[in-house]
């Protein structure tokens, strides 16, 4: 899902807010598998401290995505463009966020000698 989506914000990006119905065809395309995912993740229940941490950083990206996108359609049907600002900034902070996300179970990985070989991308 995130290699998806991240191919998903790419695109969006590079209309750079100019072609309206690409960007929302792009949203719409998007929107129903991310709210899903989102679901999935949410029901999620971490057994430790430390991964209900990493698990919140993990959702909590998600959402913000999600109400960024909610916020560059807001944008168009209003004409705010300071929305699709705000969705922009929150397509950079799903990116970094996961980013985190990754490094930090690349730590807890290391930490607890776990060997991840088994682990598979979504």
């Amino acid at each position: 899902m995130e290699a998806e989506t991240a191919r998903t914000i790419e695109r969006i990006l590079r209309t750079q807010f100019v072609d309206e119905a690409e960007v929302r065809h792009q949203i719409d395309d998007l929107r129903p598998r991310l709210v899903a995912h989102l679901e999935q993740a949410r029901a999620y229940q971490p057994r430790t401290e430390t991964v209900a941490r990493i698990h919140e950083r993990y959702v909590g990206a998600w959402q913000g995505l999600l109400d960024g996108l909610g916020a560059i359609g807001s944008g168009f049907d209003t004409g705010d463009y300071t929305r699709l600002a705000r969705g922009r900034e929150a397509m950079a902070a799903w990116r970094d966020g996961l980013v985190g996300v990754a490094q930090d179970l690349r730590a807890l990985v290391q930490q607890l000698g776990v060997d991840p070989g088994g682990a598979t991308e979504s």
